[in-house]
């Protein structure tokens, strides 16, 4: 319950490096540094960090440099995925160029650098105050799926790519333990983002380049506060708030005359979302063996946009949402011995509108355009999961775990009108307007199976296996279409040797495919991003990689590794990817801590 309310299909939860301070007198010196090089895009990766920390104040800092070169491709799989050519401005003329080399993928490269700095001070045992601030940006980063789409025949973009992408937070955290009071630790979180980022591109042949620039600023602020009431009772409860302003604007330049338009923004300039919670949750061990944990939040939203329709014919001129729900959790937890454990969680969530899901103007595909829905509204979530887990013989571990989710009110991309028309020209192409709208309903359910062995002399095993599968209703509200975001069943496996100093792990990761009629309607014309059937419709098929990784210990401080992805050069793409996955891949590294 310490998510916010996006959290309805999972959470992931990073952890950065943090300073360390001294166990004694003595200044702590420490660091790390990893460089690395892999074959499929050419790559070049660096790391390094180093940290100095005292009984009361300590600092952490890092940089990280990462350079990605055209991607390569595999080739034993459908030819419909490879880069057979590429436009390119010739003498101020664009071009269509063959690609002499169909498996590298051109015009897929790009550059990030990211930068961190942390400070942290101790005044007394039970405090611990800091302060944080990251810095990331990139290159140009290519949209490598709208270079490859065709119209006409010819190209359909001569450019398109995002400017570079610049995030920079500085944060305030302060952590308090206390053996009394109303709690036993205390978390409060105080956070500025500033993200700028931009999409650009020019139809082929046309001298006019279109940019869309977005900057989002936003303040957070989060507690979040833990109190042990007993030996087998945990309390969590807190509260949490963010902000956020959206700036957005368009325009599109004559390359040759200078010649400015100001056209439409992807998003309504001068936009603000806002959102607050607060919650409570508990966690108490009935007996030794049977645990239950409970809680509530009650969260809100607000969302302010302003529609120019001077620019564009939007459906309204401005909208104002508010929100709010009380949502759930009822969770328990049984161990009838040491080998088996058993579970069973009930749970409820809640999504509000944001300005991308009511307020966005994009070309989601070629001939269909995403137009703003001012009466969109929340979506809920209710959600059943049941696991079984097996210890046997202390040796093999085995679990599975079945879901059952139902979004209510779900938010899909279904087709809408502007002003009475179901199709408006944008950019120059008459496009079918759709919107994102909320359908009836949505089911996504499925089973997840794993399975980790140790078989002795240093061998194991481990097998994972996911089987998902998600519905949603048409625009009839009659029969049920696939759900876009529910992939095909995928899984990996693979057997691992360790001894002393060396570690060797051969694993196979695999994905089952879609046909035709499996794909959802939204992926079913996208045919520039899938392979093409006998009947000339596209189709995701199956796919597996064969892997090997290994890695030497070669002092205390000092692990080199390397490996091979993709061992037999499969040509695949994962599900609804607009680029192929990276062909048979030589990756060597060397990682230093000290």
């Amino acid at each position: 319950m310490t998510y916010g309310s996006d959290a309805i299909g999972g959470v992931m939860d990073f952890h950065l490096l943090r300073p360390r301070f001294s166990n004694d007198s003595s200044l702590l010196f420490h660091g790390g540094a990893m460089a690395r090089y892999a074959t499929a895009a050419s790559e070049q990766a660096g790391h390094l960090h180093l940290g100095l920390g005292g009984g009361k104040l300590a600092f952490v800092g890092s940089a990280s440099f990462n350079r990605f070169g055209d991607l390569r491709a595999g080739t034993d799989g459908p030819s419909d995925y490879l880069r057979p050519w590429y436009s390119e401005t010739i003498n101020g003329v664009d071009s269509q160029v063959v690609n002499t080399d169909p498996e590298l993928q051109e015009q897929s490269g790009y550059d990030n650098m990211a930068f961190m700095g942390k400070l942290a001070w101790k005044p007394v045992s039970s405090l611990e105050i800091g302060a944080n601030v990251y810095y990331s940006t990139t290159s140009e980063v290519p949209r490598y799926d709208r270079l490859i789409e065709l119209r006409n025949g010819a190209p359909r973009s001569a450019e398109w790519y995002y400017g570079p992408q610049e995030w920079m937070m500085a944060s305030f955290r302060a952590t308090h333990t206390a053996k009394k009071g109303p709690w036993s630790t205390a978390r409060l979180i105080l956070s500025w983002q500033d993200y700028a980022e931009s999409r650009n591109d020019r139809n082929f042949g046309s001298t006019r380049l279109r940019t869309q620039a977005q900057r989002v600023s936003g303040l957070y602020t989060n507690l979040d506060l833990e109190k042990e009431l007993s030996a087998r009772t945990q309390l969590l409860y807190g509260a949490e708030f963010v902000s956020n302003d959206v700036e957005s604007t368009g325009e599109r330049v004559d390359q040759e005359t200078g010649e400015l338009e100001v056209i439409n923004s992807r998003y309504p300039n001068g936009s603000t979302w806002s959102t607050g919670s607060v919650y409570l949750g508990a966690m108490h061990d009935l007996t030794e063996r049977f645990t239950v944990s409970a809680g509530a939040r009650f969260s809100w939203s607000s969302l302010d946009c302003v529609f120019d329709t001077t620019l564009f014919p939007y459906p309204a001129t401005s909208t104002s949402l508010n929100n709010s729900a009380l949502t759930g959790n009822l969770g328990f937890a049984y161990q009838p011995g040491t080998d088996w454990k058993l579970s069973l969680d009930f749970s409820t969530g809640f999504r509000a509108p944001n300005v991308d899901d009511i307020g966005k103007v994009f070309d989601s595909e070629p001939g269909a355009v995403i137009v703003p829905n001012p009466d969109l509204s929340a979506e809920y979530a209710y959600n059943a999961e049941a696991g079984i887990e097996k210890v046997i013989a202390q040796r093999v571990r085995a679990g599975v775990t079945g879901f059952y989710s139902v979004l209510d009110n779900a938010m899909v991309r279904r087709p809408y009108s502007v002003n009475g028309q179901d199709s408006i020209v944008y950019d120059g192409d008459l496009s079918a307007v759709t919107a994102i709208q909320n359908a009836a309903q949505a089911i996504v359910y499925g089973f997840v199976i794993a399975v980790e062995a140790k078989l002795g002399a240093g061998f194991g095993v481990d097998v994972r296996y996911n089987w998902q599968h998600g519905v949603e209703q048409d625009d009839a509200n009659v029969d049920d279409v696939p759900l876009r975001h529910s992939p095909p069943p995928f899984g990996q496996a693979g057997i691992s040797w360790q001894r002393k100093k060396v570690r060797l792990n051969l694993y196979t990761q695999f994905s089952d495919g879609f046909d035709f009629a499996e794909l959802p309607p939204s992926e079913q014309a996208k045919t520039p991003i899938y392979a093409v059937d006998a009947n000339g419709d596209p189709y995701a098929p199956s796919w597996y990689t064969i892997n090997l990784k290994g890695s030497y210990q070669i002092t205390k401080g000092l692990l080199a590794s390397a490996g091979v992805e993709n061992i037999t050069d499969q040509l695949y793409r994962p599900y609804s990817s607009g680029i192929s996955a990276p062909g048979r891949n030589f990756i060597l590294a060397l990682r230093a801590n000290f």
